[in-house]
């Protein structure tokens, strides 16, 4: 075991001040991701702060506020304020930000102290970002009960087996897509398989763990890697999967 351990630094590239409303932080807010090597002390200062979310999802991650910044800005860091969205369907503020507020340049850590991959950590950040959005969404839309069934609905997206899933779907679209870094992502592992041995599939829909009647997923019936609780979820899944779904890795 080394005494270093690979992390990251998330830090904005402008000085935007907090935005009112989020909508705003989308239009605003750009930052860059840098990697360093810490030691296994600093990793253990009990001023670093855990992440709620990215726990819940398998990967969890921790983060801890630099004296200094690569780009010499200051402004509010959007993508760290995403590892504190509200995670509970109970809560209030379930798809939301919390009052966290998180400026200038960030270390972020994985809490067991393994080595953290940029592509895993642009991952997690894009996908709590994507969760956000359709969250709002759908929650301004709903009232009364149907509200509280599209909070657990909701809940399942966040998940390890939900970002597992989504994690190797998107790792299959970039190959396809033959990116800049597709080679890169032929050679990441799932980080939820940092913390978790074996990961059981989710829909590649609506995330969901069974059938709408409790029985098991069915697979991809071309490439066997995607699952579906229903008909209607793999339909509506097949716009992006066709892409992904004669890639193997």
């Amino acid at each position: 075991m080394t005494d270093r351990v690979a992390c990251l630094i998330v830090e904005p590239t402008n000085n935007t001040p907090p935005p009112s409303i989020p909508t705003e932080q989308e239009k605003t807010h750009i930052h860059e991701i840098f990697g360093e090597r810490l030691t296994r002390q600093m990793l253990s200062l009990t001023l670093w702060r855990e992440s709620p979310i990215s726990a819940q999802m398998g990967v969890p991650l921790k983060v801890l506020g630099r004296p200094d910044s690569n780009n010499g800005f200051t402004g509010y860091n959007f993508a760290v304020q995403l590892l504190f969205v509200g995670h509970d369907p109970a809560s209030p503020r379930f798809a939301a930000h919390l009052p966290i507020p998180m400026r200038g340049s960030i270390y972020v850590a994985h809490v067991d102290q393994v080595d953290l991959n940029n592509d895993v950590c642009h991952f997690v950040i894009d996908y709590i970002r994507d969760f956000l959005a359709v969250g709002q969404n759908i929650l301004a839309q709903a009232e009364g009960e149907g509200k509280e069934l599209e909070k657990r609905s909701l809940a399942r997206r966040l998940s390890k087996e939900a970002l597992h899933a989504q994690f190797e779907e998107q790792r299959r679209l970039e190959i396809a897509a033959r990116t800049s870094s597709w080679s890169r992502w032929q050679a990441i592992e799932s980080p939820v398989l940092l913390k978790y041995s074996v990961v059981t599939p989710a829909c590649g829909g609506c995330a969901a763990l069974t059938s709408p009647t409790g029985g098991s997923l069915q697979k991809c019936g071309k490439c066997g890697l995607r699952y579906y609780c229903s008909r209607d979820c793999q339909v509506k899944d097949w716009t992006t999967h066709k892409k992904a779904c004669n890639i193997t890795v």
